[in-house]
């Protein structure tokens, strides 16, 4: 399944509900074994039966993030990633 790349600073973020389903934290990548900063990303699965629009959420926590527009449609995924070239260089065809 292909996944939304959203280019976007990497925060923490708890589950958030929309009006008919969950998006939840699928898969962390805060700590990369090379210590580069620019690796880090949060992917998203929206777990319930209808697209989510992301326009208006927030990341919050140890960092303030607005979250790019964006839909994750249902069942799907979205990857909030620290810088995005790194992202599809270490993970192509995601």
């Amino acid at each position: 399944m292909k996944r939304l790349l959203l280019s976007a600073a990497v925060g923490t973020l708890l589950g958030v509900s929309g009006v008919q389903g969950t998006v939840v934290i699928n898969e962390l990548m805060y700590h990369p074994a090379s210590g580069r900063t620019n690796e880090q990303f949060i992917e998203l699965l929206n777990t319930g039966p209808v697209a989510q629009d992301l326009a208006g959420w927030r990341i919050s926590g140890a960092v303030d993030l607005a979250l790019p527009a964006g839909i994750i449609p249902a069942g799907g995924f979205a990857v909030v990633a620290a810088d995005t070239a790194t992202f599809k260089a270490k993970h192509p065809g995601v």
